[in-house]
């Protein structure tokens, strides 16, 4: 491991830390990120490849990111996907990372999924034929006991009423840009002329 990606890795984990924090510390806290001038907040994913748990907002910490929500079934979402692909793939010299992060959505609400094995076998399927190269991640089913003393569950802090939601938040976790997409053209370019903005 060369020493440049060890800092990398010790400067991850120490925002991931402070950021566990920060979460732990506001668990009265009701206000929950839903927009613009929110901020990305920490929880608990499991990777649909490597089958890891951890929190995906602090690995990415100090780098613009771009968060795709969606329902597991909604089809559409993979156009979404491809375009968040395509501005990775354009801007990862300015250090753009995203994440796809996947669940129920039923009557407004996000719900995670009941099944993490067939869900990110799934998902896994579907990250190789769209040729991502970002994390497809869910939330996942249950929490182990070290997960709930370190993390706030994501349903408590973030308010995901549509499959499509995207956030995009600067380095420091401000979200810049929020959207339901529908995949008209103009959204994409929206999004993409947002985060150009803020690299």
């Amino acid at each position: 491991m060369t020493n440049t990606r060890r800092t990398n890795l010790f400067a991850a984990a120490g925002l991931c830390a402070a950021i566990a924090l920060g979460a732990s510390a506001c668990k009265e806290a009701t206000a929950k990120t839903k927009g613009v001038g929110d901020s990305l907040r920490a929880f608990i994913v499991k990777n649909c490849e490597t089958q890891e748990r951890y929190c995906q907002v602090c690995t990415y910490g100090g780098r613009p990111t771009i968060m795709a929500i969606a329902d597991l079934d909604d089809a559409g979402v993979e156009k979404d996907l491809v375009a968040i692909q395509k501005l990775v793939a354009e801007n990862e010299k300015e250090g753009l990372t995203a994440f796809a992060l996947f669940g129920h959505i039923t009557d407004g609400k996000f719900i995670p999924v009941k099944d993490d094995d067939a869900a990110t076998k799934k998902l896994a399927e579907l990250k190789t034929r769209l040729g991502l190269t970002y994390p497809v991640t869910i939330v996942p089913s249950s929490y182990t006991e070290k997960e709930k003393k370190g993390y706030m569950p994501f349903v408590d802090q973030y308010t995901v009423p549509k499959s499509r939601t995207v956030f995009a938040a600067k380095a420091d976790n401000k979200v810049f840009f929020a959207d339901v997409m529908t995949g008209d053209a103009k959204q994409y370019e929206a999004l993409a002329t947002a985060v150009k903005a803020q690299l």
